[in-house]
C-alpha cells in the first residue's frame, strides 16, 4: 500500500470522526466529500487503483474543516463547562449563606424584618 492510500485511509477516518458502525463511518464520509459510497469504500480498505488529485484536494480540505470544528466544539465545549462551575460555586456559596442565617423561628415572632429596623419584637409590644 502506498502512502498516499494510507493518507486517504487516515483521512478519510478523521473525516467521518468517531462513532457508529464502520458502514456508518464510510456512509458519513461519502455525505462529507461529496464521493460515491463504493468509492468512499475502495478508498477505505486500500482497494483503489488509483486516486485522482481532486479527492486527495477533498479530502484534505474536509480534514481541516473537521479539525477546525472539532477545535471550536472543543473550546466553547470549556467555556461551557467553566461557566458551570462558576455557577455550581456560587449556589453552593448561597446555600451555605441561608444556612448561616437564622430561621424565622429562632428570631421569633416578630421576624427578620422587625429585627433588621430594630423593632422590639415579642407578644407584648409596649407592655400592653
Amino acid at each position: 500500500m502506498s502512502a498516499l492510500a494510507e493518507e486517504m485511509q487516515d483521512g478519510l477516518r478523521a473525516v467521518a470522526g468517531p462513532g457508529g458502525s464502520v458502514k456508518e463511518r464510510i456512509s458519513r464520509a461519502a455525505r462529507r466529500t461529496g464521493f460515491a459510497y463504493w468509492r468512499v469504500f475502495d478508498l477505505w480498505y486500500g482497494k483503489a487503483r488509483r486516486i485522482d488529485p481532486h479527492e486527495i484536494e477533498t479530502v484534505r480540505s474536509k480534514q481541516e474543516q473537521e479539525e477546525a470544528l472539532r477545535a471550536d466544539t472543543d473550546e466553547l465545549l470549556a467555556q461551557v463547562l467553566a461557566r458551570v462551575a462558576a455557577l455550581e460555586a456560587a449556589l453552593a456559596d448561597r446555600r451555605a449563606g441561608e444556612a448561616a442565617r437564622p430561621s424565622a423561628a429562632a428570631v421569633g415572632p416578630g421576624g427578620l424584618v422587625d429585627r433588621f429596623l430594630g423593632r422590639p419584637s415579642g407578644p407584648l409590644i409596649g407592655g400592653r
